[in-house]
């Protein structure tokens, strides 16, 4: 997260930005990049996306949220969106569930939230916005009623 950091250094110079609107979308473990963002930097951050999100252990295979373990961890204003098939078969019998992981982070954000679950879909990340015509115009209204 510190490149986003760098980038919102970068952005509050810029006098012909409104630092008042910024948000953060991230795509796969950007998602939770951006997750963690609203949580980290929630003066800077207005409102963030995650698609896809999901990060798990290598050898636990157990969900991995960067900054929970912070006092003034608090992420909110997150729109997350996920296909309900974005899974990864890990062996057999053991999958990860993309719509699991973001239903996850979704219980541990204030609102204003909200988790959109794309029914037979399972395109990851920025796949949902170029295939899912409902998922492009929730991405583009929850920027409008958010920043």
């Amino acid at each position: 997260f510190l490149d986003v950091h760098a980038a919102l250094v970068w952005l509050q110079s810029q006098s012909k930005i409104d630092i008042s609107r910024i948000a953060v979308v991230g795509s796969g473990s950007g998602g939770n990049i951006a997750y963690v963002c609203s949580g980290v930097f929630p003066e800077l951050i207005k409102t963030s996306v995650s698609l896809s999100p999901g990060l798990w252990g290598a050898a636990s295979l157990e969900p991995l949220v960067i900054g929970t373990g912070l006092e003034s961890f608090g992420p909110r204003s997150m729109l997350f969106m996920v296909g309900d098939q974005d899974q990864i078969a890990v062996s057999e019998d053991q999958i990860l569930s993309y719509k699991d992981f973001a239903s996850f982070l979704e219980e541990q954000t204030a609102e204003p939230k909200d988790l959109r679950v794309f029914t037979d879909s399972a395109d990851h990340g920025y796949a949902l916005l170029d295939n899912v015509v409902e998922a492009q115009d929730l991405f583009f209204l929850w920027l409008e009623e958010n920043l």
